[in-house]
Protein backbone atom coordinates (compact mmCIF):
# COMPACT_ATOMS: atom_id res chain seq x y z
CA UNK A 1 0.00 0.00 0.00
CA UNK A 2 1.35 3.34 -1.04
CA UNK A 3 1.92 5.53 2.08
CA UNK A 4 1.91 8.77 0.03
CA UNK A 5 -1.89 9.36 -0.01
CA UNK A 6 -1.91 9.21 3.80
CA UNK A 7 1.02 11.62 3.97
CA UNK A 8 -0.72 14.01 1.60
CA UNK A 9 -3.90 13.80 3.68
CA UNK A 10 -2.00 14.70 6.83
CA UNK A 11 -0.34 17.69 5.12
CA UNK A 12 -3.66 18.88 3.72
CA UNK A 13 -5.27 18.53 7.14
CA UNK A 14 -2.48 20.59 8.73
CA UNK A 15 -2.87 23.31 6.11
CA UNK A 16 -6.61 23.42 6.69
CA UNK A 17 -6.11 23.58 10.46
CA UNK A 18 -3.62 26.45 10.08
CA UNK A 19 -6.02 28.30 7.77
CA UNK A 20 -8.90 27.69 10.18
CA UNK A 21 -6.77 28.92 13.09
CA UNK A 22 -6.00 32.17 11.31
CA UNK A 23 -9.65 32.66 10.33
CA UNK A 24 -10.79 32.15 13.93
CA UNK A 25 -8.01 34.41 15.20
CA UNK A 26 -8.95 37.13 12.69
CA UNK A 27 -12.64 36.85 13.58
CA UNK A 28 -11.81 37.04 17.30
CA UNK A 29 -9.67 40.15 16.79
CA UNK A 30 -12.40 41.77 14.70
CA UNK A 31 -15.05 41.01 17.32
CA UNK A 32 -12.76 42.33 20.07
CA UNK A 33 -12.08 45.45 18.04
CA UNK A 34 -15.83 46.08 17.56
CA UNK A 35 -16.49 45.52 21.28
CA UNK A 36 -13.72 47.90 22.35
CA UNK A 37 -14.91 50.50 19.83
CA UNK A 38 -18.40 50.29 21.28
CA UNK A 39 -17.16 50.52 24.88
CA UNK A 40 -15.09 53.61 24.11
CA UNK A 41 -17.78 55.34 22.06
CA UNK A 42 -15.78 55.18 18.85
CA UNK A 43 -17.13 55.87 15.40
CA UNK A 44 -15.88 54.97 11.95
CA UNK A 45 -13.76 57.57 10.13
CA UNK A 46 -14.50 58.32 6.46
CA UNK A 47 -12.75 55.94 4.06
CA UNK A 48 -11.18 56.48 0.67
CA UNK A 49 -12.62 54.27 -2.11
CA UNK A 50 -11.38 50.68 -2.08
CA UNK A 51 -11.44 50.12 -5.85
CA UNK A 52 -9.35 47.08 -6.83
CA UNK A 53 -8.10 46.75 -3.24
CA UNK A 54 -6.85 50.35 -3.34
CA UNK A 55 -4.66 49.78 -6.41
CA UNK A 56 -6.10 52.90 -8.05
CA UNK A 57 -5.05 54.93 -5.00
CA UNK A 58 -1.48 53.68 -5.26
CA UNK A 59 -1.34 54.65 -8.94
CA UNK A 60 -2.66 58.13 -8.14
CA UNK A 61 -0.19 58.52 -5.29
CA UNK A 62 2.78 57.48 -7.44
CA UNK A 63 1.67 59.85 -10.20
CA UNK A 64 1.47 62.69 -7.68
CA UNK A 65 4.98 61.94 -6.43
CA UNK A 66 6.35 61.81 -9.99
CA UNK A 67 4.68 65.14 -10.83
CA UNK A 68 5.91 66.79 -7.60
CA UNK A 69 2.39 67.39 -6.35
CA UNK A 70 2.12 64.80 -3.58
CA UNK A 71 1.11 67.36 -0.94
CA UNK A 72 -1.55 68.84 -3.21
CA UNK A 73 -2.88 65.32 -3.77
CA UNK A 74 -3.05 64.66 -0.03
CA UNK A 75 -4.75 68.01 0.59
CA UNK A 76 -7.37 67.08 -2.02
CA UNK A 77 -8.06 63.91 -0.05
CA UNK A 78 -8.54 65.94 3.11
CA UNK A 79 -10.91 68.29 1.25
CA UNK A 80 -12.93 65.32 0.00
CA UNK A 81 -12.95 63.12 3.11
CA UNK A 82 -12.46 65.40 6.10
CA UNK A 83 -9.65 66.17 8.54
CA UNK A 84 -9.24 62.50 9.53
CA UNK A 85 -9.86 59.55 7.23
CA UNK A 86 -8.88 55.96 6.55
CA UNK A 87 -6.71 55.37 3.47
CA UNK A 88 -7.08 51.99 1.75
CA UNK A 89 -4.16 50.42 -0.13
CA UNK A 90 -3.85 46.74 -1.04
CA UNK A 91 -5.97 45.58 1.88
CA UNK A 92 -4.25 47.72 4.53
CA UNK A 93 -5.74 50.79 6.14
CA UNK A 94 -3.69 53.72 7.38
CA UNK A 95 -5.15 56.73 9.14
CA UNK A 96 -4.44 60.21 7.82
CA UNK A 97 -5.12 63.25 9.98
CA UNK A 98 -4.68 67.01 10.27
CA UNK A 99 -6.58 67.22 13.57
CA UNK A 100 -4.40 68.83 16.27
CA UNK A 101 -6.08 66.67 18.94
CA UNK A 102 -5.07 63.47 17.16
CA UNK A 103 -1.53 64.66 16.56
CA UNK A 104 -1.21 65.63 20.21
CA UNK A 105 -2.39 62.15 21.20
CA UNK A 106 0.24 60.47 18.99
CA UNK A 107 3.10 62.68 20.18
CA UNK A 108 2.21 63.51 23.76
CA UNK A 109 -0.85 62.40 25.73
CA UNK A 110 -0.86 58.85 24.31
CA UNK A 111 2.72 58.65 23.05
CA UNK A 112 3.23 55.42 25.03
CA UNK A 113 0.87 53.76 22.53
CA UNK A 114 2.89 54.77 19.45
CA UNK A 115 6.38 54.40 18.03
CA UNK A 116 8.31 55.55 14.96
CA UNK A 117 8.72 51.97 13.80
CA UNK A 118 11.47 49.75 12.43
CA UNK A 119 10.87 50.57 8.76
CA UNK A 120 11.86 54.23 9.12
CA UNK A 121 14.85 53.26 11.24
CA UNK A 122 16.04 50.91 8.51
CA UNK A 123 15.99 53.72 5.95
CA UNK A 124 18.65 55.77 7.69
CA UNK A 125 20.55 53.36 9.92
CA UNK A 126 23.47 52.83 7.45
CA UNK A 127 24.39 56.50 7.96
CA UNK A 128 23.47 57.32 11.58
CA UNK A 129 23.77 53.88 13.15
CA UNK A 130 22.05 53.17 16.46
CA UNK A 131 21.27 56.71 17.57
CA UNK A 132 18.39 58.91 18.60
CA UNK A 133 17.02 58.90 15.02
CA UNK A 134 16.83 55.09 14.88
CA UNK A 135 15.45 54.10 18.26
CA UNK A 136 12.22 53.90 20.22
CA UNK A 137 11.16 53.31 23.81
CA UNK A 138 13.72 53.13 26.62
CA UNK A 139 16.75 53.24 24.32
CA UNK A 140 15.46 56.41 22.68
CA UNK A 141 14.83 57.95 26.12
CA UNK A 142 18.41 57.17 27.12
CA UNK A 143 19.77 58.80 23.96
CA UNK A 144 17.66 61.91 24.49
CA UNK A 145 18.64 62.20 28.17
CA UNK A 146 22.28 62.06 27.07
CA UNK A 147 21.98 64.67 24.31
CA UNK A 148 19.55 67.17 25.82
CA UNK A 149 21.93 68.74 28.41
CA UNK A 150 24.51 69.34 25.69
CA UNK A 151 21.92 71.16 23.57
CA UNK A 152 21.06 73.33 26.57
CA UNK A 153 24.73 74.32 26.75
CA UNK A 154 24.77 74.86 22.98
CA UNK A 155 22.41 77.81 23.35
CA UNK A 156 25.43 79.71 24.71
CA UNK A 157 27.33 79.17 21.45
CA UNK A 158 29.75 81.91 20.38
CA UNK A 159 28.22 83.77 17.42
CA UNK A 160 31.74 84.23 16.11
CA UNK A 161 31.39 80.77 14.53
CA UNK A 162 28.46 82.06 12.47
CA UNK A 163 30.30 85.22 11.48
CA UNK A 164 33.49 83.47 10.39
CA UNK A 165 31.68 81.20 7.97
CA UNK A 166 29.26 83.91 6.86
CA UNK A 167 32.27 85.97 5.73
CA UNK A 168 33.31 83.05 3.55
CA UNK A 169 29.76 82.88 2.20
CA UNK A 170 29.80 86.57 1.21
CA UNK A 171 33.02 86.06 -0.75
CA UNK A 172 31.34 83.27 -2.77
CA UNK A 173 28.36 85.42 -3.80
CA UNK A 174 28.73 86.78 -7.37
CA UNK A 175 30.10 90.34 -7.21
CA UNK A 176 28.24 91.47 -10.34
CA UNK A 177 24.72 90.74 -8.99
CA UNK A 178 24.31 87.99 -11.56
CA UNK A 179 21.78 85.21 -11.10
CA UNK A 180 22.79 82.22 -8.97
CA UNK A 181 21.15 79.52 -6.87
CA UNK A 182 21.43 80.77 -3.32
CA UNK A 183 20.34 77.43 -1.86
CA UNK A 184 23.58 75.74 -2.92
CA UNK A 185 25.70 78.28 -1.05
CA UNK A 186 23.43 78.20 1.99
CA UNK A 187 23.80 74.41 2.15
CA UNK A 188 27.58 74.82 2.17
CA UNK A 189 27.34 77.57 4.79
CA UNK A 190 25.18 75.53 7.17
CA UNK A 191 27.40 72.48 6.66
CA UNK A 192 30.49 74.50 7.57
CA UNK A 193 28.81 75.93 10.67
CA UNK A 194 27.34 72.59 11.75
CA UNK A 195 30.61 70.66 11.45
CA UNK A 196 32.54 73.44 13.20
CA UNK A 197 30.03 73.51 16.07
CA UNK A 198 29.53 69.74 16.34
CA UNK A 199 33.00 68.42 15.54
CA UNK A 200 35.27 71.38 16.24
CA UNK A 201 36.59 71.21 12.67
CA UNK A 202 34.72 72.65 9.71
CA UNK A 203 34.43 70.94 6.34
CA UNK A 204 35.14 74.37 4.81
CA UNK A 205 32.87 73.71 1.85
CA UNK A 206 32.72 77.43 1.05
CA UNK A 207 36.52 77.73 0.95
CA UNK A 208 36.74 74.74 -1.39
CA UNK A 209 33.97 76.29 -3.51
CA UNK A 210 35.81 79.62 -3.73
CA UNK A 211 38.96 77.89 -4.95
CA UNK A 212 37.02 75.50 -7.19
CA UNK A 213 38.44 72.49 -5.40
CA UNK A 214 36.71 69.13 -5.06
CA UNK A 215 34.56 68.79 -1.94
CA UNK A 216 34.46 65.06 -1.27
CA UNK A 217 32.56 65.32 2.01
CA UNK A 218 29.82 67.56 0.59
CA UNK A 219 29.38 65.30 -2.43
CA UNK A 220 29.20 62.23 -0.21
CA UNK A 221 26.62 63.97 1.96
CA UNK A 222 24.50 64.94 -1.04
CA UNK A 223 24.60 61.38 -2.38
CA UNK A 224 23.67 59.89 1.00
CA UNK A 225 20.72 62.26 1.46
CA UNK A 226 19.40 61.49 -2.03
CA UNK A 227 19.54 57.75 -1.37
CA UNK A 228 17.88 58.11 2.04
CA UNK A 229 14.98 59.99 0.45
CA UNK A 230 14.63 57.25 -2.18
CA UNK A 231 14.84 54.48 0.43
CA UNK A 232 12.04 56.18 2.37
CA UNK A 233 9.81 56.09 -0.72
CA UNK A 234 10.75 52.49 -1.56
CA UNK A 235 9.85 51.17 1.89
CA UNK A 236 10.04 47.36 1.97
CA UNK A 237 11.51 47.34 -1.56
CA UNK A 238 14.68 49.20 -0.51
CA UNK A 239 16.65 45.95 -0.08
CA UNK A 240 15.90 44.91 -3.65
CA UNK A 241 17.48 48.00 -5.22
CA UNK A 242 21.31 47.90 -5.29
CA UNK A 243 22.87 51.19 -4.28
CA UNK A 244 26.61 50.83 -3.60
CA UNK A 245 27.14 54.61 -3.95
CA UNK A 246 24.99 55.11 -0.85
CA UNK A 247 27.16 52.85 1.31
CA UNK A 248 30.34 54.33 -0.16
CA UNK A 249 29.13 57.82 0.74
CA UNK A 250 28.28 56.68 4.28
CA UNK A 251 31.82 55.31 4.55
CA UNK A 252 33.36 58.66 3.55
CA UNK A 253 31.25 60.51 6.13
CA UNK A 254 32.08 57.94 8.81
CA UNK A 255 35.80 58.14 8.10
CA UNK A 256 35.78 61.93 8.46
CA UNK A 257 33.87 61.79 11.75
CA UNK A 258 35.90 58.83 13.10
CA UNK A 259 39.16 60.76 12.90
CA UNK A 260 37.73 63.65 14.90
CA UNK A 261 36.13 61.29 17.41
CA UNK A 262 39.48 59.60 18.01
CA UNK A 263 41.06 63.00 18.61
CA UNK A 264 38.33 64.01 21.07
CA UNK A 265 38.60 60.76 23.05
CA UNK A 266 42.42 60.82 23.08
CA UNK A 267 42.55 64.46 24.22
CA UNK A 268 40.06 63.87 27.04
CA UNK A 269 41.16 65.74 30.14
CA UNK A 270 43.25 68.30 28.25
CA UNK A 271 40.19 69.42 26.27
CA UNK A 272 38.04 69.54 29.37
CA UNK A 273 40.48 71.81 31.16
CA UNK A 274 41.79 74.07 28.44
CA UNK A 275 39.21 74.39 25.69
CA UNK A 276 38.10 77.96 25.10
CA UNK A 277 34.92 77.42 23.10
CA UNK A 278 32.01 74.99 23.20
CA UNK A 279 32.40 71.97 20.89
CA UNK A 280 29.54 69.50 20.99
CA UNK A 281 31.68 66.43 20.29
CA UNK A 282 34.12 67.22 23.08
CA UNK A 283 31.33 67.76 25.59
CA UNK A 284 29.65 64.51 24.56
CA UNK A 285 32.98 62.66 24.81
CA UNK A 286 32.93 63.33 28.56
CA UNK A 287 29.90 61.05 28.81
CA UNK A 288 30.37 58.57 25.93
CA UNK A 289 33.57 56.56 25.45
CA UNK A 290 32.42 54.19 22.69
CA UNK A 291 33.79 55.79 19.48
CA UNK A 292 31.11 54.28 17.21
CA UNK A 293 28.27 55.43 19.46
CA UNK A 294 29.85 58.87 19.71
CA UNK A 295 30.12 59.09 15.92
CA UNK A 296 26.54 57.93 15.44
CA UNK A 297 25.21 60.59 17.82
CA UNK A 298 27.09 63.41 16.09
CA UNK A 299 26.14 62.34 12.55
CA UNK A 300 22.48 61.93 13.56
CA UNK A 301 22.42 65.53 14.80
CA UNK A 302 24.17 66.73 11.65
CA UNK A 303 21.57 64.85 9.56
CA UNK A 304 18.66 66.40 11.45
CA UNK A 305 19.98 69.96 11.38
CA UNK A 306 22.12 70.83 8.37
CA UNK A 307 19.67 70.65 5.46
CA UNK A 308 16.70 71.88 7.49
CA UNK A 309 18.32 75.21 8.39
CA UNK A 310 19.57 75.73 4.83
CA UNK A 311 16.10 75.08 3.43
CA UNK A 312 14.43 77.39 5.96
CA UNK A 313 16.77 80.20 4.86
CA UNK A 314 16.36 79.39 1.15
CA UNK A 315 12.60 79.43 1.37
CA UNK A 316 12.61 82.66 3.39
CA UNK A 317 14.78 84.47 0.84
CA UNK A 318 12.55 83.14 -1.93
CA UNK A 319 9.50 84.67 -0.22
CA UNK A 320 11.25 87.98 0.52
CA UNK A 321 12.33 88.30 -3.12
CA UNK A 322 8.68 87.97 -4.17
CA UNK A 323 7.24 90.19 -1.40
CA UNK A 324 9.10 93.56 -1.41
CA UNK A 325 6.79 95.07 1.24
CA UNK A 326 7.67 92.31 3.71
CA UNK A 327 11.36 92.64 2.84
CA UNK A 328 11.22 96.39 3.53
CA UNK A 329 9.53 95.87 6.92
CA UNK A 330 12.16 93.32 7.88
CA UNK A 331 14.97 95.57 6.67
CA UNK A 332 13.58 98.39 8.83
CA UNK A 333 13.89 96.14 11.88
CA UNK A 334 17.42 95.09 10.93
CA UNK A 335 18.43 98.73 10.40
CA UNK A 336 17.61 99.41 14.04
CA UNK A 337 20.88 97.64 14.87
CA UNK A 338 22.68 100.63 13.37
CA UNK A 339 25.01 98.43 11.35
CA UNK A 340 26.21 96.52 14.41
CA UNK A 341 26.44 92.77 14.11
CA UNK A 342 23.58 91.02 15.93
CA UNK A 343 24.01 89.47 19.36
CA UNK A 344 22.01 86.71 20.98
CA UNK A 345 20.02 89.32 22.90
CA UNK A 346 19.24 91.57 19.93
CA UNK A 347 18.17 88.61 17.80
CA UNK A 348 15.67 87.54 20.46
CA UNK A 349 14.19 91.05 20.44
CA UNK A 350 13.56 91.08 16.66
CA UNK A 351 9.87 90.09 16.67
CA UNK A 352 9.14 90.71 13.00
CA UNK A 353 12.10 88.51 12.04
CA UNK A 354 10.69 85.73 14.22
CA UNK A 355 7.22 86.17 12.70
CA UNK A 356 8.62 85.91 9.17
CA UNK A 357 10.29 82.61 10.07
CA UNK A 358 7.10 81.35 11.74
CA UNK A 359 5.10 82.10 8.61
CA UNK A 360 7.65 80.34 6.39
CA UNK A 361 7.56 77.30 8.66
CA UNK A 362 3.77 77.36 8.62
CA UNK A 363 3.34 77.37 4.86
CA UNK A 364 6.46 75.39 4.00
CA UNK A 365 7.17 73.08 6.96
CA UNK A 366 10.48 71.23 6.66
CA UNK A 367 8.79 67.96 7.66
CA UNK A 368 5.36 68.17 6.00
CA UNK A 369 4.24 64.59 6.73
CA UNK A 370 5.20 62.25 9.53
CA UNK A 371 4.03 58.90 10.85
CA UNK A 372 3.60 56.79 13.96
CA UNK A 373 2.83 53.09 14.37
CA UNK A 374 0.40 51.86 17.03
CA UNK A 375 2.17 49.55 19.50
CA UNK A 376 -1.17 48.18 20.70
CA UNK A 377 -4.89 48.67 20.19
CA UNK A 378 -5.66 52.27 21.09
CA UNK A 379 -7.80 55.25 20.08
CA UNK A 380 -7.49 58.75 18.67
CA UNK A 381 -9.70 61.49 20.17
CA UNK A 382 -11.59 62.67 17.06
CA UNK A 383 -12.41 61.80 13.47
CA UNK A 384 -15.15 59.19 13.89
CA UNK A 385 -18.91 59.31 13.38
CA UNK A 386 -21.06 61.48 11.09
CA UNK A 387 -19.66 64.76 12.47
CA UNK A 388 -16.09 63.56 12.97
CA UNK A 389 -16.30 64.30 16.70
CA UNK A 390 -16.17 60.72 18.05
CA UNK A 391 -12.96 58.83 18.90
CA UNK A 392 -11.68 56.29 16.39
CA UNK A 393 -10.07 52.91 16.99
CA UNK A 394 -6.49 52.27 15.94
CA UNK A 395 -5.38 48.67 15.53
CA UNK A 396 -2.05 47.33 16.70
CA UNK A 397 0.50 47.89 13.93
CA UNK A 398 -1.71 50.41 12.12
CA UNK A 399 0.03 53.47 10.72
CA UNK A 400 -1.13 56.99 11.59
CA UNK A 401 0.06 59.63 9.12
CA UNK A 402 -0.17 63.20 10.39
CA UNK A 403 0.10 65.95 7.80
CA UNK A 404 1.52 69.15 9.27
CA UNK A 405 1.45 70.77 5.82
CA UNK A 406 -2.32 70.30 5.60
CA UNK A 407 -2.97 71.35 9.20
CA UNK A 408 -0.98 74.58 8.76
CA UNK A 409 -3.21 75.55 5.82
CA UNK A 410 -6.61 74.82 7.37
CA UNK A 411 -8.89 77.83 7.04
CA UNK A 412 -10.89 76.88 10.14
CA UNK A 413 -7.65 77.21 12.14
CA UNK A 414 -5.77 80.05 10.41
CA UNK A 415 -8.63 81.97 8.78
CA UNK A 416 -9.73 82.57 5.23
CA UNK A 417 -6.26 83.86 4.35
CA UNK A 418 -4.56 80.64 5.50
CA UNK A 419 -2.94 80.25 2.07
CA UNK A 420 -1.42 83.75 2.15
CA UNK A 421 1.99 84.72 3.53
CA UNK A 422 1.20 87.17 6.34
CA UNK A 423 3.75 87.41 9.21
CA UNK A 424 1.46 89.82 11.09
CA UNK A 425 -0.84 86.93 12.05
CA UNK A 426 1.76 85.91 14.66
CA UNK A 427 1.58 89.23 16.53
CA UNK A 428 -1.43 88.02 18.51
CA UNK A 429 -1.49 84.29 17.85
CA UNK A 430 -0.33 81.82 20.48
CA UNK A 431 1.46 78.68 19.34
CA UNK A 432 -0.19 75.37 20.14
CA UNK A 433 -0.63 71.90 18.67
CA UNK A 434 -1.91 73.47 15.46
CA UNK A 435 1.64 74.71 14.69
CA UNK A 436 4.36 72.04 14.61
CA UNK A 437 7.41 73.17 12.61
CA UNK A 438 9.74 71.14 14.86
CA UNK A 439 7.42 68.25 15.74
CA UNK A 440 5.98 68.07 19.26
CA UNK A 441 5.93 66.23 22.55
CA UNK A 442 8.93 64.30 23.82
CA UNK A 443 10.35 64.02 20.29
CA UNK A 444 10.32 67.74 19.66
CA UNK A 445 13.52 68.78 17.90
CA UNK A 446 16.35 69.19 20.41
CA UNK A 447 18.22 71.62 18.19
CA UNK A 448 15.42 74.03 17.33
CA UNK A 449 16.81 76.92 19.44
CA UNK A 450 20.23 76.56 17.83
CA UNK A 451 18.68 76.29 14.35
CA UNK A 452 16.55 79.41 14.83
CA UNK A 453 19.52 81.34 16.21
CA UNK A 454 21.67 80.27 13.25
CA UNK A 455 18.97 81.13 10.69
CA UNK A 456 18.27 84.49 12.36
CA UNK A 457 21.93 85.50 12.45
CA UNK A 458 22.53 84.59 8.81
CA UNK A 459 19.41 86.39 7.53
CA UNK A 460 20.18 89.55 9.48
CA UNK A 461 23.77 89.61 8.24
CA UNK A 462 22.53 88.96 4.69
CA UNK A 463 20.33 92.07 4.85
CA UNK A 464 23.20 94.07 6.36
CA UNK A 465 25.62 93.07 3.59
CA UNK A 466 23.32 93.32 0.57
CA UNK A 467 21.07 96.15 -0.56
CA UNK A 468 18.75 94.17 -2.76
CA UNK A 469 17.36 90.66 -3.12
CA UNK A 470 16.09 90.39 -6.68
CA UNK A 471 13.81 87.60 -7.84
CA UNK A 472 15.28 85.92 -10.93
CA UNK A 473 12.77 83.09 -11.33
CA UNK A 474 9.14 83.70 -12.27
CA UNK A 475 8.09 80.08 -11.71
CA UNK A 476 5.84 79.53 -8.67
CA UNK A 477 7.03 77.51 -5.70
CA UNK A 478 6.71 73.79 -6.41
CA UNK A 479 7.24 71.03 -3.90
CA UNK A 480 10.15 68.64 -4.01
CA UNK A 481 9.62 66.00 -1.35
CA UNK A 482 12.90 64.34 -0.49
CA UNK A 483 14.17 63.82 3.03
CA UNK A 484 12.77 67.30 3.69
CA UNK A 485 10.43 69.64 1.83
CA UNK A 486 12.10 72.04 -0.60
CA UNK A 487 11.42 74.12 -3.69
CA UNK A 488 11.93 72.10 -6.86
CA UNK A 489 13.36 75.16 -8.65
CA UNK A 490 15.87 76.18 -5.98
CA UNK A 491 16.41 79.83 -5.01
CA UNK A 492 17.44 81.80 -8.09
CA UNK A 493 18.17 85.37 -7.04
CA UNK A 494 20.54 88.26 -7.58
CA UNK A 495 22.17 89.97 -4.58
CA UNK A 496 23.41 93.55 -4.82
CA UNK A 497 26.22 94.40 -2.40
CA UNK A 498 26.09 97.48 -0.24
CA UNK A 499 28.85 99.99 -0.81
CA UNK A 500 31.37 99.79 1.99
CA UNK A 501 29.99 96.49 3.33
CA UNK A 502 31.69 95.37 6.53
CA UNK A 503 32.59 91.78 5.61
CA UNK A 504 36.24 91.17 4.76
CA UNK A 505 35.61 87.79 3.09
CA UNK A 506 37.92 84.82 3.40
CA UNK A 507 41.17 85.47 5.22
CA UNK A 508 44.19 83.64 3.81
CA UNK A 509 45.24 82.50 7.29
CA UNK A 510 41.82 80.93 7.85
CA UNK A 511 42.01 78.91 4.66
CA UNK A 512 45.09 77.01 5.71
CA UNK A 513 44.45 76.78 9.45
CA UNK A 514 40.87 75.54 9.04
CA UNK A 515 41.19 73.34 5.97
CA UNK A 516 40.80 69.62 6.43
CA UNK A 517 42.04 66.81 4.23
CA UNK A 518 39.10 64.60 3.35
Amino acid sequence: MDPMPGYKLVCLSLLLLIALYHLIKSAYRKEKHIRLASERGCGQPPETPNILFGLLQIIQLLQALRQNRFLDYINELFSNHGNTFSYNTLGTQSIWTTDPENIRACLSTQSQDFEVGATRHKVIIPLVGHSILTSDGKIWSQHRALLRPNFMKAQLVDLGIFERHFSNFVTCVPKDSSTFDLRGLLQKLTMDISTDFLLGCSTNSLVLHAYEERDEFAQAWKTAMSWIALRAHLGALMDWIPHPSFFKSCGIIHAYADELVRTALASGDKLAGGEQRYIFLHELAKEVTDPVQLRDHVISILTAGRDTTAELLSCTVNVLARCPHILNLLRDEVDQLGGQKPTTETLKEMKYLQNVFFEVLRLYPIGPVNARIAKNVTTLPVGGGPQGTQPIMVKKGQQVMYCVYGMHRRQDIYGQDAGEFRPERWESRRQGWDFLPFNGGARQCLGQSFAMMEASYILVRLLQEFDGIEQRDSRPWQEHLGLILSNLHGTLVGLKRKSGADSKGILMGEIFSNSTSL
